[in-house]
């Protein structure tokens, strides 16, 4: 299966602004030779043209990002439908790994409360000892 790369309706289109975009500057073309011709309509010879071919540019681009896009997520869902899930953490038991894990965890904890609380001390700021002091 073949898609074009840009519709007919839309290559028509860009062909008729880039037919406009012509005969603008071949106007201010003729505008420069003219009596009342200005340096200004120099200028508006060079734009039209790259007008046009921006115009022609974007569409390009912008269909090109679309067909890109378009691949990416079919991509996407086929990558999605084929992942393995693992099995939730709670429908199995508890390994030795992961008991080792949660002590190591509760060890980390302890470090450090130690040290937040060894700062406390050194700043003043020992809530426990107030509290403790209290009658």
């Amino acid at each position: 299966m073949t898609t074009r790369f840009i519709s007919k309706r839309a290559v028509l289109l860009l062909v008729l602004t880039a037919v406009v975009c012509a005969v603008l500057g071949a106007w201010h073309w003729s505008r420069t030779e003219s009596a009342l011709g200005i340096d200004q309509n120099i200028g508006y010879v060079l734009l039209w043209p790259l007008f046009a071919g921006f115009l022609i540019f974007a569409a390009v681009r912008a269909r090109r990002l679309e067909r890109e896009s378009m691949l990416a997520r079919d991509e996407n869902l086929w990558a999605a439908a084929t992942v393995h899930q693992p099995p939730l953490p709670w429908s199995r038991p508890p390994s030795a790994d992961d008991i080792e894990l949660a002590a190591y965890n509760r060890y980390l904890a302890d470090l450090n409360a130690r040290e937040l609380r060894h700062k406390l001390r050194a700043a003043g700021l020992d809530i426990s000892t107030d509290v403790d002091r209290a009658p």
